[in-house]
């Protein structure tokens, strides 16, 4: 069965990990899951928002912040970073 949601799905499960201090790798792991699906179903805008929410995970975790806000779920649309660690190649 094929979701259009799917990737919105697993971005949101990464959000909710994050806030329950959940182990780095699984939090990683939705983020990029999200990444890879959105890219699979050509959504340009659910990869973004993908991509955009993970920087936004990537960012707060170097500076050290423990908060989960909530911009998490809604992700600031300016930053475009793209993660190599989620390649699907």
């Amino acid at each position: 069965m094929h979701w259009y949601w799917s990737a919105e799905l697993h971005r949101l499960r990464g959000v909710f990990l994050a806030a329950l201090g959940a182990d780095e790798a699984k939090i990683e792991a939705s983020f990029c899951a999200a990444i890879n699906t959105a890219k699979e179903q050509k959504s340009v805008s659910l990869e973004k928002r993908a991509e955009a929410t993970y920087a936004e995970y990537r960012r707060k975790g170097r500076a050290g912040q423990e908060e989960v806000e909530s911009d998490y779920i809604f992700p600031n649309s300016s930053q475009r970073n793209r993660w190599p660690l989620c390649s699907s190649d």
